[in-house]
């Protein structure tokens, strides 16, 4: 097992992002920081929130969060009015060369000639500190509520539990992007968290070969179960909930396709038929996947 596990430790290398990456990403989400503060709007709290203040990155970095939550008790229609007139103002004065500022669905988005953009998420603050509110869904464009910094946090504790965490999430995240239909790398940290959340708290087993083998099998038995995927920022949210028929399907016949060959490739590791198991490797992450 240890040539497979070496292997996939090869390839978690390949998802991490550099520091230099993550660095640009930070500034310019600074920046955007920055210049929000010194806004006449109505902003009581903006919070780091996504993958880049979470540590769950891939690389390339595409983009770097911040929600930007009103006063508590904002009408939501103010708010998309305030968002409106805030999207100008950027605009008019971020005044970054190479950089323009877009009005998306649910955000405004800082966009540069190269390297990672910034989204700027609306919310109505909900408490005086901004723990909790309402902002809009990436994926639906609804008002929801919910809190960035529960999110944040929840990976926190997890990583501090288990420091393989990270490195974990980065695995699932990049299967769910392989497997084009539509799957959010935020519901991929949810079900890389759920595939090994006993009743004795978070554990995972020990080699990567055995992570991923417990992750597929979690992704079958949660669709099985019918259950919701649960959002760490609100459990009354479920994340997968716009989620078709179809891509539940999907996800699972993926996971039980992609469970056959990891078992195929533990198999031939274990008999030292090394070079054959990261080939197999391959079938489930390409080519990218190292062959030795």
């Amino acid at each position: 097992m240890a040539t497979l596990n070496t292997g996939i430790n090869g390839y978690i290398r390949k998802l991490r992002p550099t520091p230099g990456q993550i660095g640009e990403a930070r500034a310019r989400r600074d920046t955007a920081i920055k210049k929000l503060q010194r806004t006449d709007f109505r902003l009581s709290k903006l919070r780091k929130s996504g993958s880049i203040a979470k540590h769950t990155a891939l690389r390339p970095v595409n983009d770097a969060d911040v929600v930007a939550f009103m006063h508590q008790g904002m009408d939501l229609d103010k708010a998309d009015e305030e968002f409106d007139e805030l999207t100008e103002w950027m605009e008019e004065r971020y005044g970054v060369r190479g950089a323009t500022v877009r009005q998306q669905p649910h955000s405004i988005g800082i966009l540069y000639e190269s390297g990672p953009s910034v989204d700027i998420v609306p919310g109505v603050s909900l408490d005086q500190n901004g723990v909790t509110g309402e902002i809009r869904n990436r994926d639906t464009n609804e008002w929801i509520i919910t809190s960035p910094a529960k999110q944040v946090n929840r990976v926190k504790y997890l990583a501090q539990r288990e420091p393989r965490f990270y490195n974990y999430v980065r695995l699932a995240k990049q299967w769910g992007k392989l497997c084009d239909n539509g799957y959010s790398s935020y519901a991929m940290e949810l079900l890389a968290e759920r595939a090994f959340l006993g009743e004795s708290g978070f554990e995972m087993p020990i080699g990567w070969a055995y992570v991923l083998e417990g992750f597929f099998e979690g992704v079958i038995e949660w669709v099985d179960s019918g259950e919701i995927l649960e959002d760490w920022g609100n459990p009354e949210n479920d994340v997968t909930e716009h989620w078709y028929k179809s891509q539940l399907k999907y996800i699972s016949n993926m996971a039980e396709e992609d469970l056959e060959w990891l078992e195929e490739a533990i198999n031939k590791d274990s008999k030292s038929y090394n070079r054959e198991a990261c080939r197999v490797m391959k079938k489930i992450f390409g080519d990218e996947f190292p062959p030795w």
